[in-house]
């Protein structure tokens, strides 16, 4: 899982190759960090169930972090930080906004 998240940051980074690779990486792994604050701070849940040693499956709830409107709304955010952050013409701005909002939805 995490080096899937490494993998979409650095081929993103391909596509401006102006902007340091580890802003793509942090923005593919942004929903990850988002998820552990939102734990931390009791508004999502992870629970090991009586029946793990059977399933191996734990009980998530992560509606803030990893749901598709949140995912959609952590990537806008992201895009439009990156874009405040970017240096260069309007066009590099936006492509990098773009790439950035990219990495953090493809989580």
């Amino acid at each position: 899982m995490f080096a899937g998240h490494v993998g979409v940051g650095l081929a993103l980074a391909r596509g401006a190759r102006d902007v340091n690779v580890a802003v793509f990486v942090a923005a593919a792994l942004a929903l990850d960090v988002v998820l552990w604050a939102c734990v931390l701070l009791g508004w999502e849940s992870v629970r090991i169930p009586p029946d793990f040693a059977q399933t191996h499956q734990a009980a998530y709830v992560f509606p803030y972090s990893h749901g598709l409107a949140a995912a959609a709304l952590w990537s806008v955010l992201g895009g439009w930080a990156a874009r405040r952050a970017a240096a260069g013409g309007s066009a590099v701005r936006r492509r990098t906004e773009a790439l950035v909002a990219l990495a953090v939805f493809s989580h």
